[in-house]
């Protein structure tokens, strides 16, 4: 039915988490009346949007990406994606499976996705420098 994520599979979920990750200075739009906040609270909320937009939007694999893609939508946009090039699948009926679906059937389709063998899964639980690593499709060494 599906398998490993390909490199245009990849792409177009590369494009899903950049369509809907939050850009760092909308998220400053929030601070109505910005330039009357204090200096130091002022160059904290720049600062930190500097450091945001430094990683934007999230690269798939990221634990920002990854975090959008563990939602609701973004597991949706996973399958649909895993799914539609093998299956007449609609997003909606996608978005319908996943509702239905429990957390052991989920990891079973990101083990089908990334191929990771579980050695680089329990790699990625203990280290979080290599979740960005692991969760990439056929990151062996």
């Amino acid at each position: 039915m599906c398998g490993e994520l390909t490199l245009n599979q990849i792409s177009d979920l590369q494009a899903w988490v950049s369509s809907v990750a939050v850009n760092p200075l909308d998220k400053l739009s929030q601070f109505k009346g910005l330039q009357s906040l204090p200096p130091e609270d002022r160059r904290f909320l720049l600062s930190k949007a500097w450091e945001e937009a430094e990683s934007f939007p999230p690269k798939f694999g990221s634990d920002a990406s990854n975090v959008l893609l563990s939602s609701p939508e973004g597991m949706a946009q996973t399958l649909y994606t895993m799914l539609r090039v093998h299956q007449p699948v609609t997003l909606e009926e996608a978005r319908d499976v996943v509702r239905h679906m429990n957390l052991e059937e989920w990891v079973a389709v990101q083990r089908v996705a990334t191929n990771r063998t579980p050695k680089e899964e329990i790699e990625a639980e203990l280290d979080p420098k290599a979740r960005g690593k692991a969760a990439r499709p056929n990151g062996r060494k």
